[in-house]
């Protein structure tokens, strides 16, 4: 009855970490990932007698940096939580962060939780080849389509497909020019201003790797 969810990018059917209302009505919400993900394998498994022994894959550990440009606004965010949380009231609430230059509580949440995180961190991407001519990479999370455009047109693969929301859910990474406007995901991301950049240079790195294999 809960089959819908698995189609609403981020829910936590991918995610348990980050569950949907939907989700939590369904009593096995925890097969939701694993579901699909055997039959991806099934699938690689089907493609055997054709690819032969050419489906590989490489996982990629990227350190990446985090954004801490709002520090000067971590305590004035709290103060636009601590309203918010009492009162949810949007007027009320915005009356107290627009001075502040703070667009919403959820702006106000990601300066308090970037301002807490490390200056780097750890994120798992993947690469895999199928076959001399398919490949695929993976984020975990919404990865700006103008970087995806540029891994799969810089891909030596004839066809690579850019998969987000795999593995984990790290939020927004933005292109580099976003970070020249104001806008809800540069508000927000985590990452700070380059990374999409380094990011898409390994992809397409971990791409001619695995093709030089054949």
């Amino acid at each position: 009855p809960c089959d819908f969810a698995y189609f609403q990018g981020a829910a936590g059917n991918i995610n348990e970490n980050s569950r949907i209302a939907s989700e939590e009505a369904c009593v096995e919400y925890r097969t939701y990932g694993s579901t699909p993900a055997n039959y991806a394998i099934q699938g690689l498994e089907n493609m055997k007698p054709v690819s032969g022994d050419t489906i590989s894959a490489t996982p990629i550990f990227f350190e990446a940096n985090i954004n801490h440009t709002f520090d000067d606004l971590y305590y004035k965010a709290r103060e636009v939580q601590v309203v918010w949380q009492a009162t949810y009231d949007s007027n009320q609430t915005m009356a107290v962060a627009e001075p502040y230059g703070i667009r919403s509580p959820y702006h106000a949440d990601a300066i308090v939780s970037n301002y807490n995180l490390p200056e780097t961190q750890t994120i798992t991407l993947n690469a895999v080849r199928i076959g001399n001519e398919l490949s695929f990479v993976t984020f975990p999370g919404e990865y700006f389509d103008m970087n995806s455009v540029y891994i799969e047109e810089n891909s030596p693969f004839d066809t690579t497909l850019f998969l987000g929301y795999c593995n984990d859910h790290y939020g927004y990474m933005p292109a580099k020019l976003a970070y020249e406007y104001t806008s809800y995901e540069t508000d927000i991301t985590r990452f700070a201003e380059n990374t999409a950049e380094e990011v898409r240079e390994v992809y397409v790195q971990t791409l001619t790797n695995l093709y030089e294999e054949k």
